[in-house]
């Protein structure tokens, strides 16, 4: 019975429909749909959408997705997705979408689910606060500012001083893979906080949950950038935790007209 079961989902998901529309469909239509996550639609990833849909002449329509459904099929992401290659589909946020625009870093097991466009190099990047996030409710509220600042200040130099740090990140990402070299190389130490999405890390680290977040260099320097000049909660580019890596945005597999244009 469950080899039968695992036969027919099998099928199903072998099954190949195009979701996604063609360039002069698109252009005929007038509106190009453009998938975003939360915290990608923050980013310089959305004044590139808006020139594109300029570029093609159309009007841009924007569609929010989780991250999760960049890989999920009917709401579900399969355990064995990355690994199994019989494993393949569009994926629900291209069902919703012509293209994802955001930086989903290029793995040859992503080409399973859709092809990529517009590609470029980017690092991930480690951001830390300037203070030492407050183990103590105590000393949060009561021990006064300036005393507190000195003690808790916080220096991250190299892989090392990472020890005994909360770092926020996403889940089932670069981020995390390239984390977890780091904390295997120094013996552990490092609390890796998994997040759902860049914008709960963000979150986490604006609120002084942990001590530091990784995102992708962009994002971390208009970060850093901005949250000096609105908060008292000063942060800091500590280094690059990974080799820089070729990112893009996603079209369905076989939309060669998109992703030519893109």
């Amino acid at each position: 019975m469950k080899r039968l079961l695992s036969l027919i989902l099998l099928i199903t998901m072998m099954v190949s429909t195009a979701y996604s529309r063609t360039l002069d469909e698109i252009r005929r239509s007038g509106v190009v749909r453009i998938a975003f996550t939360r915290s990608g639609w923050q980013t310089i990833n959305r004044q590139f959408a808006e020139e594109f849909a300029k570029f093609i002449n159309c009007k841009p329509e924007y569609v929010e997705i989780e991250w999760d459904e960049i890989f999920s099929h009917n709401g579900v992401v399969p355990s064995d997705y990355i690994t199994n290659d019989s494993v393949y589909y569009t994926p629900d946020a291209l069902l919703k979408a012509d293209f994802i625009c955001g930086t989903t870093y290029i793995y040859d097991w992503r080409e399973k689910f859709f092809d990529f466009a517009g590609e470029m190099k980017v690092s991930d990047l480690l951001i830390v606060s300037n203070y030492r996030q407050q183990k103590s409710v105590v000393n949060q509220f009561f021990v006064p500012e300036r005393m507190r600042s000195k003690s808790q200040k916080l220096k991250v130099k190299n892989y090392r001083d990472l020890k005994g740090l909360k770092i926020a990140l996403l889940g089932n990402s670069s981020y995390e893979h390239n984390m977890q070299i780091i904390n295997d190389m120094i013996g552990g130490g490092i609390e890796i906080v998994k997040t759902r999405s860049e914008e709960e890390s963000q979150e986490l680290a604006r609120t002084g949950k942990v001590d530091g977040f990784v995102t992708v260099s962009y994002v971390g320097l208009q970060f850093v950038s901005e949250k000096n000049k609105q908060n008292k909660q000063k942060f800091t580019l500590a280094f690059p935790v990974g080799v820089p890596d070729r990112v893009g945005w996603a079209v369905e597999n076989g939309n060669k007209t998109l992703a030519e244009e893109i």
